[in-house]
């Protein structure tokens, strides 16, 4: 299982796995070899300089010189890398983890690995799930992590199950479970890492929310039912929220509050890039703020930051490049968040002020204020729109999915 395991984990996420190489931190090297961090930044610097040189159009002059520098800085990198996993403490700098190491992720609890292709399908577990008791409601439900390939990537199998239309049976794995799911192996790894950096939290840790609407962005459609959702969060949070509504809402504003704020809760448009994930952006009253820009915060480690998507369709992938998870809430995840809740397709406005209050009632109450706990949280909050609306209407609650810590 370990060769398979390791297969499946280097086969995805491409693009963010090199992104992530770029943008991880240097203390490790910075403590054991200290002459050669100065070196990494410099190539990573010039890099990333390349790179935006590519992603420029064909016309540019300059392409294919920043094509042929990348070409020679990343093998730069490689050679740096190289030296360092030379040395006994660092032999595993920045290299893929090993299925050993990924088995740290089971402390959340199972791990759930589905692979599907044209000629079969598989299915692994890391750690063994539990047997539930018949009665779900008198116990903590447990929780179980999907890591998915394929047309599994645009399920939501948390809300699989049994619905009869004469009401005799309605039973689902949401029932059973509190779920989440990972874009891959390696970003859970790295999210529970920067998680477990930080001292076990208390009751004076609760931490400020940004929160961010646009209801009438410029050149997108009207989000009226933004200001209700965030109205929500506001009679929960009180004082502990800042609120930036329509012109308020720049990237320079947001980028100056985002990094003094470990939860960022954003009610606007979101525009996908298959092609170019980087450039990925939530639409903002001055145009897109973009994952590449979001990939220069600060990320103080051991702090337990939470990202709530309330855009439309922040979970939803590429059927072309499924293994790739390119959507919105994977790129939050790779810019440092441990916690993303997102949506995997458009929910109603009626029905996300329900969603939001409850959970960040649950999350900052029995959850005290720890982000670790929104996964929970999230699934307080669904149960909360199943009463509304009705467990057999699946459209409605079940697009809202957690992702990461």
């Amino acid at each position: 299982m370990n060769r398979a395991l390791e297969w499946f984990e280097r086969g995805r996420c491409v693009i963010w796995s090199h992104t992530l190489r770029l943008r991880a931190p240097a203390s490790e090297l910075r403590s054991i070899a200290p002459e050669l961090v100065s070196e990494k930044e410099r190539i990573v610097e010039q890099l990333i300089k390349a790179e935006n040189g590519m992603r420029k159009s064909h016309r540019y002059p300059g392409q294919l010189q920043s094509s042929m520098q990348h070409n020679l800085l990343a093998s730069e990198l490689d050679e740096l890398l190289s030296k360092a996993r030379g040395m006994q403490e660092l032999h595993g700098f920045l290299s893929p983890k090993t299925p050993r190491e990924l088995q740290e992720i089971t402390k959340l609890g199972p791990v759930v690995v589905l692979n599907a292709c044209e000629q079969h399908c598989d299915a692994f577990e890391l750690n063994l799930i539990k047997k539930v008791p018949a009665n779900p409601l008198k116990v903590e439900l447990p929780r179980i992590t999907w890591c998915v390939s394929g047309p599994f990537a645009f399920l939501p199998l948390h809300a699989a199950g049994i619905y009869d239309q004469d009401q005799s049976c309605c039973l689902s794995a949401f029932d059973y479970a509190v779920h989440s799911y990972t874009p891959s192996l390696s970003a859970l790894y790295e999210a529970l890492s920067q998680s477990n950096a930080r001292p076990p939290h208390s009751l004076s840790d609760e931490p400020p929310i940004l929160a961010i609407s646009q209801p009438h962005s410029p050149s997108q459609m009207p989000l009226p039912g933004t200001l209700a959702e965030v109205s929500a969060i506001k009679l929960v949070a009180g004082d502990r929220l800042t609120w930036l509504n329509g012109p308020e809402a720049t990237q320079a504003a947001v980028l100056a509050l985002i990094d003094k704020h470990p939860w960022v809760h954003l009610a606007c448009h979101g525009v996908q890039d298959t092609r170019k994930p980087t450039q990925s952006a939530f639409m903002l009253h001055d145009g897109g703020l973009t994952m590449h820009t979001l990939m220069r915060r600060s990320v103080v480690p051991g702090e337990k930051s939470l990202a709530v998507l309330s855009a439309c369709q922040t979970a939803t992938g590429d059927e072309s490049v499924p293994e790739e998870v390119v959507h919105l809430a994977a790129g939050m995840l790779m810019t440092g968040f441990q916690s993303v809740v997102a949506t995997m397709w458009s929910v109603d406005d009626y029905d996300a002020p329900i969603v939001m209050e409850a959970f960040y009632s649950h999350l900052l109450n029995e959850g005290r204020g720890d982000s670790a706990q929104s996964c929970r949280a999230l699934h307080h909050a669904i149960k909360r729109l199943q009463e509304k609306v009705g467990v057999r209407n699946v459209l409605k609650w079940a697009p809202f999915i957690h992702l990461g810590v």
